[in-house]
């Protein structure tokens, strides 16, 4: 037993998935959340009061702009980061990163509970990947080598530019046509 009363250990019999859900628990709040928008998605689930609010402009309004605040957020929290050591708290900010990541399907589920079409879907799956990305990140595939480092984080960075470049445009033809 530790002397330090605070400290969390694992119990030796975890399996590996439940050592995630021990250590890491926004991997598996992500990773539930992602499949309940996916699931929900493939088998075509209405939520009818949910969509009469999807339907109304100003919810529409409120939610994506409530979306871009929180990719706004999540680059703020990836440049402290990117800034390193020169920065107090990165580990903490870091934490946070992941642990809001790991909302962010249940964000994008109450904007829109489709893919959409054309350019909305590629936006939706520029921002899901995104979050799969995020979840699947260095700390949870162990990923030791600085190659495949570099390609995470080249893929993740990658998918979230594509989301705000997609995002912009989608509040340029909102508006634009309304």
């Amino acid at each position: 037993m530790s002397s330090n009363a605070t400290e969390l250990v694992a119990p030796a019999s975890l399996s590996p998935i439940s050592m995630l859900s021990y250590r890491r628990p926004y991997f598996v709040i992500g990773c539930t959340l992602l499949a309940f928008f996916l699931l929900q998605y493939a088998f075509d689930v209405h939520w009818p009061m949910l969509e009469r609010l999807q339907a109304d402009a100003v919810y529409k309004q409120i939610s994506g702009y409530g979306l871009i605040a929180y990719m706004l957020f999540q680059w703020y929290l990836a440049r402290r980061r990117a800034a390193g050591a020169q920065v107090e708290g990165v580990p903490r900010q870091l934490m946070l990163h992941k642990y809001s990541g790991a909302v962010a399907p249940l964000l994008f589920f109450l904007h829109s509970t489709t893919l959409g079409y054309a350019y909305q879907s590629a936006l939706a799956i520029a921002f899901l990947s995104c979050c799969a990305l995020g979840l699947f990140n260095i700390e949870i595939t162990r990923i030791k080598r600085r190659p495949q480092q570099l390609t995470w984080i080249l893929m993740h960075v990658l998918c979230a530019t594509v989301t705000l470049i997609l995002s912009a445009y989608h509040i340029y033809i909102v508006y634009y046509y309304s």
